[in-house]
């Protein structure tokens, strides 16, 4: 499927709130959050938006990113948060280029799609940090690239008792023990 057949897709069903990623020709429907996963992406957006407020980047939650190259190779992945350094990237239904972070959490229906299929889009585009929230396996992995991209990506994990550091940041750390215990305060019984 080429980009416009997806773009006419996506564009009869926005009325039905439903979102649609193309990755190498094929269409993946998203499905909508659980609270837990909301609650993740919702306090970690909250700690990027205090640490980057009066800075010239922001975080960005749900809106798509459009990874193309010159061979037509045409992807459009809608990542539950990313930022990007760059303003000129960001217009006003995308980001046009490789973010410097993205994050997804994952949802059951999204483990094959966010550990293999985005990660590695995501690296050969020029994302510079990529992190998979797991909180059914309760780890949290850390993906960037070596210093030559020919030589592979670094995966660090963590678990939700750890404080993770940020790779593009020196001085942003997210505490997922505490971020866990947000969370509990919000489940349903």
């Amino acid at each position: 499927m080429d980009y416009d057949q997806f773009e006419e897709i996506t564009n009869l069903a926005a009325n039905d709130d439903k979102y649609f990623e193309l990755i190498d020709g094929h269409i993946y429907m998203i499905s909508t959050s659980s609270t837990s996963h909301a609650q993740i992406v919702g306090y970690i957006h909250g700690q990027l938006f205090n640490y980057l407020r009066g800075k010239h980047f922001k975080p960005y939650m749900n809106v798509s990113v459009r990874l193309w190259n010159k061979n037509s190779d045409k992807n459009s992945l809608i990542p539950d948060l990313f930022i990007s350094r760059n303003p000129e990237q960001i217009k006003e239904d995308c980001c046009s280029d490789a973010p410097d972070f993205v994050l997804e959490v994952i949802s059951p229906s999204t483990v094959g799609k966010d550990y293999l299929i985005k990660k590695f889009k995501y690296m050969q585009y020029g994302v510079r940090e990529y992190w998979i929230v797991d909180r059914e396996a309760g780890r949290i992995t850390v993906i960037a690239p070596l210093s030559d991209p020919k030589n592979g990506v670094s995966e660090e994990y963590y678990t939700f008792d750890d404080t993770v550091k940020f790779n593009i940041f020196d001085d942003l750390h997210i505490n997922f023990k505490e971020l866990s215990e947000y969370i509990s305060g919000f489940e349903p019984d």
